[in-house]
């Protein structure tokens, strides 16, 4: 477990190479923030350390305040109810992907997808017309452009349009 944790570093540090390398970083110079996730999908509930900090070992005041610290949240996909209301919708999708047990489960999750995205950008009108319309549609690739066309439309009446 502990290589595993320590490629969080890496994998961390790797955008931000590439942001310099490409020279895209932020006024001044500066590094974005980032939200170092965790995507846990084992069998038993994730049991290891949160932060890079707990894999090293203790040492005197001076020298520890030089030690890397790099917390990381952990989305323990098998471990948490689909529904719980702290996750957003797209946690929420992923998880009950990850907890589907049957092609019947995991194609209504897919399904609602759209939806989902429609009522994050727009409004529950605008999402439940969408829904309606795409009744019976189960081609991937159309739901693909229709996902795509939620991104790029600026209002509800314009992605219903298309």
């Amino acid at each position: 477990m502990v290589e595993e944790l320590l490629r969080i570093l890496k994998y961390n540090t790797l955008p931000y190479r590439e942001l310099r390398r490409n020279k895209t970083l932020e006024p001044g110079g500066l590094l974005p923030s980032a939200l170092p996730v965790v995507v846990y999908n084992g069998e038993s509930p994730w049991a290891a350390v949160t932060n890079i900090r707990e894999l090293i070992a203790p040492t005197g005041p001076a020298l520890a305040a030089l030690q890397p610290s790099q917390r990381f949240l952990v989305l323990d996909e098998c471990h948490m109810a689909a529904d719980s209301p702290h996750l957003s919708d797209l946690k929420r999708a992923v998880v009950r992907l990850e907890q589907s047990r049957s092609e019947a489960d995991f194609k209504l999750v897919v399904d609602a997808l759209p939806h989902r995205q429609a009522s994050s950008k727009f409004d529950a009108e605008t999402a439940g017309r969408l829904a309606a319309a795409l009744e019976g549609v189960s081609d991937p690739e159309r739901l693909d452009e229709v996902g795509e066309a939620i991104v790029r439309c600026e209002t509800g009446p314009e992605l219903l349009r298309r």
